[in-house]
């Protein structure tokens, strides 16, 4: 009913595999632009309207896009101590193992030493799976909410590999001579969609992608607060990978995975293993133990079409307060889902104003 309603009808059906081939002509132009992020399969429909909201930044100011001064940690910090400035305690190294029920309504939660801690309102920022399933317990829920929780959606698996560098890799073949190293700040290795299908294929089929998708940072090239004057870091996040592969267990994957990830990103910088000094990769099962994500999903569930707008995180959940008196979910799992956009705590922050 409105003059975009055709516009949002098209990203609601369309994939990103019609879109690019749509506007570009060139395939590695094409594999540039192809992202669906948790969709994975790039002909899905509705695709596009997924990746439409990882690209909000598009219209965010240019001061408030990029690279942050000092790592990610960083934008943490900030928040802590505003929070601080503002009255709020913050324990960490704290782990909370339940969310204290009685008669229906969240009152406390108890860590991992015993402890108890009441309050009139609970809110969850770990993923809603997490929280309803692990926290609360099925045994908690309302009734017919227990079979919904568990069908949430936490399939699409990514790889994050760091590394440190000696100086930086030669990508020289690619960018005219004596080029600005700003250039290799922000990189995407994606020649084709069809490797984009290859490497969801993969995945889909319990094997870690043989070619990654690989969306490449070396902030150090902007930020020379991060090393010693020469030296690099360096970031890859890697698409895709199976959150349960079917050859094995990430332990034992960890390291050939690693070391064939290095092998296709040495086929644009030839050097690089010349100036890798160390490196760590980190898998779905250990996103999972480290940060406490449910099958290591940066998301806490997945953004596709049937996990967006009001069905997040499930048909009749999507306002922050849940079934449970006292009891919000404020995480990435909530709309509009994650990014580092703030919006899912700031929405959820109106929502528990209103209940004061």
């Amino acid at each position: 009913g409105t003059e975009n309603a055709a516009f949002l009808d098209r990203l609601l059906n369309v994939s990103m595999g019609d879109v690019v081939r749509e506007f570009f002509a060139d395939e590695a132009v094409r594999g540039s632009f192809m992202q669906v992020q948790d969709v994975g399969n790039p002909e899905a429909p509705g695709g596009a309207f997924c990746y439409s909201h990882i690209r909000c930044d598009t219209f965010s100011r240019p001061e408030d896009v990029g690279i942050v001064r000092g790592g990610m940690g960083m934008i943490a910090s900030a928040l802590a101590d505003s929070a601080r400035a503002h009255g709020a305690t913050i324990r960490t190294n704290t782990v909370v193992t339940k969310i204290l029920i009685q008669n229906g309504s969240a009152v406390g939660v108890v860590l991992e030493d015993g402890t108890e801690i009441t309050a009139s309102q609970i809110v969850s920022g770990a993923d809603p799976k997490r929280t309803l399933l692990g926290l609360v317990g099925p045994e908690q829920l309302p009734s017919g909410t227990t079979k919904p929780a568990q069908a949430m959606k936490t399939r699409a698996g990514y790889l994050k590999f760091h590394a440190a560098l000696s100086r930086l890799p030669d990508f020289s073949h690619y960018f005219p001579t004596d080029y600005d190293p700003r250039y290799i700040a922000s990189m995407k290795i994606c020649p084709s969609i069809q490797y984009y299908q290859a490497a969801w294929n993969d995945a889909a089929a319990g094997r870690p992608a043989a070619r990654p998708v690989m969306e490449v940072q070396i902030p150090s090239v902007i930020d020379d607060t991060l090393t010693e004057p020469g030296r690099h870091v360096m970031s890859v996040w890697g698409l895709y990978a199976p959150v349960h592969p079917c050859d094995g267990d990430w332990d034992a994957l960890r390291e050939p995975v690693g070391e064939r990830l290095i092998d296709v990103l040495s086929e644009y910088a030839p050097d690089l293993r010349e100036c890798l000094v160390d490196w760590s990769l980190f898998t779905p099962a250990d996103l999972e133990r480290r940060v406490g994500l449910t099958d290591g999903n940066i998301r806490h569930l997945d953004i596709v079409p049937d996990q967006f707008l009001d069905q997040r995180p499930m048909a009749g959940w999507s306002g922050y307060a849940t079934p449970i008196d006292g009891l919000f979910l404020c995480g990435a799992g909530t709309h509009p889902g994650g990014e580092v956009t703030g919006a899912c705590g700031h929405n959820a922050a109106h929502v528990i104003l209103k209940t004061l």
